[in-house]
């Protein structure tokens, strides 16, 4: 059924109400389109996530906090991208020749809604503390009592901490919700049941024991939490981009060469991650504020509801940046992390073999054709490959 467009819109000039209805009509087709797009990059980014969990919680990885807090974020990732598929792909599909508001199912839903509400608090708040710990080793080198914090054990007691916080923010729905009858669900003639057949729905409502004072300053404080690293991450990544340039530059007096690529590589992983964040976070966080203005100062009912709606296409817009964010982590480290890399040779040697090549070398007239092979047991130090030559 096609939205009447101009309800929303009576009080405007014929002129005016064209360009509103305009954009109200084209905001919904796009974001209808970005939800097919976000619910397929969610399968796509759903399996890089558990292929990239799979690397980072082998021995060899587990050696350092970064790559325990990527495992942290990997997971919190695994969660939301699941709750996009579950949450859009029946929308999709337009299956409702099935009740969609259960009991048993809005206890499912109770739990996967918090469970996504927690994870999109930890995540960021680990892309954060991962920031924050290599700006601290980027500006103060020399310091050894910050080399305590490249350490799992920090990353393991980061975890559990926003763990806690999150199960109190946004996972109090565990504990203050209740599933209680919201009203009767009627089947389409075409789904097939009988006449004037009807089932009670289900929904999430207050629990009679919650304290409604409590519940309100939670849900401030999920508000807080939940949008304050948008506000950290970018004064992080500036910093962090600076101590970058900064430590290039005492490397090139010092003339160290490349002895520290992998730290090299560390800072740049932690930097590109800390970009996505960035970029995803603060647009998700700017729509939000958005809605609590209008809501706060908007007297107007008609374009209140207005604007939330077309607040909340926007959010779904944004949203496809966090899927775009939680799928590249896997892409990232791949690109600059060695012991990573290294880490997926191991496991697939089928990789390994691939990096014996053939290059084609015109020299003199003569073109060689030259045979690179690399041991995969010395791939971080191998002096020279092995090079055979034959003429052609």
């Amino acid at each position: 059924m096609e939205q009447n467009y101009e309800f929303f819109f009576t009080a405007y000039s014929e002129n005016s109400k064209k360009y509103l209805v305009f954009l109200a009509k084209y905001s919904t087709i796009v974001m209808d389109f970005l939800m097919y797009f976000n619910c397929g990059l969610s399968c796509v980014g759903l399996f890089l996530n558990v292929f990239h969990m799979f690397i980072l919680t082998r021995k060899s990885m587990r050696t350092s906090s970064v790559n325990i807090l990527l495992v942290g974020i990997a997971v919190s990732d695994i969660i939301n991208l699941m709750y996009n598929i579950y949450h859009d792909l029946p929308l999709l599909l337009k299956r409702y020749i099935i009740p969609t508001k259960g009991y048993y199912l809005g206890w499912f839903n109770k739990f996967i809604d918090s469970f996504q509400a927690m994870s999109r608090i930890v995540s960021p708040w680990l892309g954060v503390v991962m920031a924050l710990t290599w700006l601290l080793i980027v500006y103060f080198p020399l310091n050894s009592k910050f080399d305590k914090l490249t350490e799992p054990l920090f990353a393991f007691i980061s975890i559990v901490l926003f763990l806690f916080f999150s199960l109190i923010t946004g996972g109090r729905g565990i504990f203050n919700l209740s599933i209680s009858a919201t009203g009767t669900w009627t089947p389409k003639e075409s789904c097939g049941y009988l006449t004037n057949y009807t089932e009670p729905e289900y929904g999430l409502v207050l629990s009679e024991w919650a304290l409604v004072d409590i519940t309100s300053f939670l849900a401030y404080l999920n508000a807080t939490f939940k949008n304050l690293p948008a506000v950290i991450l970018p004064f992080l990544t500036i910093v962090l981009i600076s101590g970058i340039k900064k430590a290039q530059t005492r490397r090139k007096k010092l003339h160290a060469g490349n002895e520290d690529s992998s730290k090299d590589n560390t800072t740049q992983l932690v930097t590109i991650m800390t970009v996505f964040l960035v970029i995803s976070e603060s647009t998700v966080a700017m729509t939000v504020l958005l809605q609590a203005l209008v809501i706060g100062f908007s007297t107007d009912r008609t374009f209140l509801l207005f604007s939330r709606y077309i607040i909340t296409n926007f959010y779904t817009i944004f949203n496809l940046l966090i899927t775009i964010n939680s799928t590249v982590h896997c892409i990232i480290c791949m690109r600059l992390s060695s012991q990573y890399k290294q880490c997926v040779m191991k496991c697939f040697p089928c990789i390994q073999s691939k990096r014996n090549e053939q290059r084609i070398v015109s020299t003199g007239g003569k073109e060689l054709i030259q045979t690179v092979s690399v041991s995969p047991h010395s791939v971080s130090a191998l002096p020279s490959p092995i090079i055979k030559t034959t003429a052609v």
